[in-house]
């Protein structure tokens, strides 16, 4: 499918034709539309026109777009970034790779953004993710780690969750710790055996 048309007709003035075109270039499923798609993006100022392209993009299967997302997480558009982390999450597993990738950006909000993505990605590889996050230099990104872990009740995060609680500094850590703990606690009692009252 030639897709040159359809990489000039996203910049058409007419916002409908813009639309058109994003659409189409996620149909074709190229990899070579992922660059004009997000160039347009990163200009685009119609609502329609960027939602189109997001749903373009999600539609284009190449781990290029995989890899383009993860970098658009240091974005300064809020809307981009926060469309390129539902984007991400909506891959599963094959993001995971990538989203490892940014674990040590420089930037502590897109390292922030990385677990946030993988928080509700079904795959035991996040564990591993939470488990480099609770060591991060950031409090806000280990306050975050600490929460997901305790969401997904990750019961072999216990312990290190453990080891941050006996130095936490920072109230919102401590108290993150505590509570977390709490919830392990009781899901590997209750996993251990019955509870207290079946036994009267």
């Amino acid at each position: 499918m030639n897709i040159l048309p359809l990489i000039d007709q996203l910049s058409d003035p007419d916002e409908r034709e813009r639309v058109f075109a994003a659409d189409d270039l996620g149909v074709s499923n190229e990899p070579a539309a992922i660059g004009p798609l997000i160039a347009r993006l990163l200009l685009e100022e119609s609502r329609a026109v960027r939602e189109m392209i997001m749903l373009a993009l999600r539609r284009i299967e190449s781990e290029v777009v995989l890899e383009q997302a993860v970098q658009l997480l240091a974005s300064d558009d809020p809307f981009v970034r926060n469309e390129m982390g539902a984007l991400l999450q909506a891959r599963g597993e094959k993001s995971i790779p990538w989203l490892v990738r940014v674990q040590n950006h420089a930037d502590p909000d897109v390292r922030k953004l990385a677990i946030d993505a993988a928080s509700e990605i079904p795959s035991p590889l996040v564990s591993g993710m939470l488990a480099t996050a609770l060591a991060d230099p950031d409090p806000n990104v280990v306050i975050t780690a600490v929460e997901y872990a305790g969401l997904r009740q990750c019961s072999e995060l216990r312990a290190q969750i453990e080891a941050l609680a006996a130095v936490a500094v920072e109230p919102m850590l401590l108290l993150a710790c505590n509570e977390v703990l709490t919830v392990l606690r009781r899901a590997g009692s209750s996993a251990s055996g019955p509870a207290a009252t079946e036994i009267f």
